[in-house]
């Protein structure tokens, strides 16, 4: 293994409070289609893994014949490389994997069951230098795809997932009907940041793993296991990670008489968040399907603060759009977006809500729920994006009605505006 390389374009001693490079709405809307950032990924980085290409659990290979074979222990790594029609199968062993993101230097080609694996023999970790470029109100503004129906909530829904992203332990669910765009937006974010992992059916397995190599987790649509021990086995998991734990069961392996299983401290990813997104109720329940909240039990439900957004996007993409053009044009405003986004990530614990607290007392939570707390610190976050209390405010009042709006929703009453809920708001 090699000296850790840094990425950073130039040291800069102090950030001016405008951005320079600022794209248009139509040229934001050609940056942040996934086609344009797969375009800008592999320019930049063709030959690096991060957690976000780990396929499945810890497994093995073995080298050599039969009887004198040794037994490797690692992760499967699939990466789709830009010169390829084909995914590429890495192998990284199992303790060279806390050096990610990395750089492959040199592979040796493996066959085992009936795979061909290139075994990562040397690399060198790489590093991206944080450089707050940006405010945090233009990081939101200029991500994601800008053509909305519902402007407010969009905004709402990129500060809170991203806010996830870069600041530890962040729970929380969003509900919207389908087309808004949460999908999308999260996959932008993981092809950019990496240490995301978006699951469509969750696994105990799949869980733990993610746990250990991700600082991010989003548990999309509803699982296919629904009951049984293995299911509510799968809830513990979630429940612990919603209690801020820092340890996790690992399921993979056998338990002993001496031991209630294998164990693996998850503090050295402190930054773990954990989310749900699905479509509203009636999707399912039209399908013939359960819904989120007859799925799952109340002891859970209760750990991750749910918001029902709506909207949805409406862009429209010319068709014959050189994307790698569209990548390499935007190059160094890709660049300064990211490298503001890991200076959030490092500095998010320094950053203090500038506003008085008395904002906060005007909305009513139960004395013993843990939405207040995430309220409060979704609060600090609304407050470095707010030009000023008033918008603060508003941000503020919105979310809280979004969370009011989806308990008037699955209690069977009818449709309503957000204005309902301002009863709620002390004056």
């Amino acid at each position: 293994m090699e000296e850790e390389i840094i990425i950073d374009d130039e040291m800069l001693e102090k950030v001016s409070t405008k951005y320079s490079n600022i794209p248009t709405k139509e040229q934001q809307t050609l940056i942040w289609n996934t086609e344009c950032l797969l375009c800008f990924h592999n320019m930049n980085f063709e030959m690096m893994l991060d957690s976000s290409n780990i396929s499945g659990t810890e497994t093995y290979i073995k080298l050599g014949q039969e009887k004198d074979a040794t037994c490797i222990e690692g992760f499967e790594f699939i990466k789709k490389h830009s010169n390829s029609d084909t995914n590429t199968i890495y192998f990284m062993r199992t303790q060279d994997c806390s050096e990610l993101p990395i750089l492959i230097q040199r592979v040796r080609k493996v066959r085992f069951a009936k795979k061909v694996y290139n075994l990562i023999e040397e690399f060198t970790p790489m590093k991206i230098k944080p450089a707050k470029k940006l405010s945090w109100r233009e990081l939101i503004d200029y991500s994601g795809i800008p053509m909305h129906t519902n402007e407010l909530h969009y905004t709402i829904y990129k500060n809170v997932v991203l806010y996830g992203r870069l600041k530890d332990q962040v729970y929380y669910r969003v509900i919207t009907e389908s087309k808004f765009g949460k999908d999308k937006y999260k996959e932008s974010l993981r092809i950019l940041l990496g240490k995301m992992r978006i699951l469509n059916d969750p696994t105990r397995p799949n869980i733990f793993y993610s746990a250990i190599w991700n600082k991010d987790i989003t548990i999309c649509e509803l699982p296919s296991l629904t009951n049984g021990d293995e299911f509510n086995k799968m809830v513990n998991q979630f429940i612990r990670i919603g209690d801020k734990t820092k340890v996790l069961d690992n399921p993979s392996r056998a338990k002993s008489s001496e031991t209630d299983g294998t164990t693996y401290d998850i503090a050295r990813i402190d930054h773990l968040s954990l989310s749900f997104v699905h479509n509203i109720p009636l999707y399912y329940t039209e399908k013939g399907k359960k819904g989120f909240d007859t799925i799952y039990p109340y002891n859970m439900i209760s750990r991750f603060y749910y918001v029902l957004l709506n909207g949805y996007l409406e862009a429209k993409f010319p068709h014959n759009i050189n994307y790698k053009d569209i990548a390499q044009n935007n190059q160094q405003f890709i660049k300064d977006w990211i490298k503001t986004a890991l200076w959030f990530e490092e500095h998010w614990h320094e950053i203090e809500n500038p506003y008085p607290e008395f904002y906060l007392d005007k909305f009513e939570f139960s004395k013993d729920s843990r939405f207040r707390d995430h309220f409060i610190d979704m609060a600090r976050c609304f407050s470095q994006y707010a030009r000023n209390d008033n918008e603060y405010m508003k941000l503020l009042v919105e979310y809280y009605c979004c969370h009011k709006n989806y308990e008037k929703l699955i209690s069977n009453q009818p449709e309503n505006q957000n204005e309902i809920f301002l009863g709620s708001v002390k004056k």
